[in-house]
């Protein structure tokens, strides 16, 4: 028995080192930097490409520019201007966040798409409502790569909650084939809730062109609500884009009249 023992120990010596139990750990795989919150760090400045990311935004903001005078050659050279940058950014993009990349080449496309028809079914509110979601989709893009870009060309998301005067609730109508109220009129830096009823007989969709949000697919007797901060001025349309329906009539417009921010 007092054989057995010594020959037990270095079994069990043997077992431990084969399995690496009683050595030296290796490292665990460093983990991505934190704040004290538990969020993500700042990632590393790259002001290389601020260049691009300010090109490609400049680009779309005189794409729209064009499609408002309803100029198809100035559209035409903006897209393509837009492309060369959003070419640059996306081979950086893609190994970040390749889904981010996919949304706006996704965005890309419909304008490529738009761009090739002939002038006469040419969808100029296209061009606003691209240009507002990619400028907001490349903007956040520039922050998460730590490309810094001019604030006059960062793009908000108005359905987050950002800084707001005070809330409206609004009534809309959508009957086959029109919006009701024709014209909705807000002050700049209002949190304002649609309040969307169809109460037609077909399936509708009620469209803020220039915000680039929509409540789709509302079934008749429905009622759905939307929620954003009407971040711009001006005269926006309103529309539903289910096949056939805006061709008929079935837009309005949304006035924002300016106003400072009071807080």
């Amino acid at each position: 028995m007092h054989l057995l023992r010594p020959l037990i120990a270095l079994t069990l010596t043997a077992a431990l080192v084969a399995t690496g139990a009683g050595c030296t750990r290796e490292k665990p795989p460093k983990e991505s930097p934190t704040t004290p919150a538990g969020q993500t760090s700042k990632p590393k400045a790259r002001p290389e490409l601020t260049a691009p990311f300010e090109a490609a935004l400049t680009a779309l903001q005189q794409m729209n520019a064009a499609a408002k005078q309803k100029d198809l050659a100035g559209v035409k050279g903006q897209v393509q201007a837009f492309r060369s940058s959003w070419a640059t950014v996306k081979k950086e993009l893609d190994p970040l966040d390749a889904k981010l990349a996919k949304h706006i080449e996704d965005g890309a496309v419909e304008l490529d798409i738009e761009v090739a028809k002939p002038l006469e079914t040419v969808r100029w509110y296209e061009f606003d409502e691209e240009a507002v979601k990619l400028g907001r989709l490349l903007s956040k893009a520039a922050e998460m790569l730590g490309a810094p870009i001019r604030a006059d060309l960062v793009q908000k998301d108005p359905t987050t909650d950002i800084p707001f005067n005070s809330t409206r609730r609004i009534d809309v109508t959508l009957i086959d084939h029109k919006i009701q109220p024709e014209v909705i009129e807000v002050e700049q830096h209002t949190k304002v809730t649609f309040v969307v009823t169809n109460k037609g007989k077909e399936i509708h969709e009620f469209a803020l062109e220039h915000y680039a949000v929509e409540v789709e697919d509302l079934k008749p007797g429905e009622t759905k609500e939307l929620t954003l901060v009407v971040l711009d001025a001006g005269e926006f349309e309103t529309a539903c884009h289910i096949p056939g329906h805006y061709e008929v009539g079935m837009f309005g417009k949304l006035k924002v009249k300016p106003a400072e921010l009071k807080r």
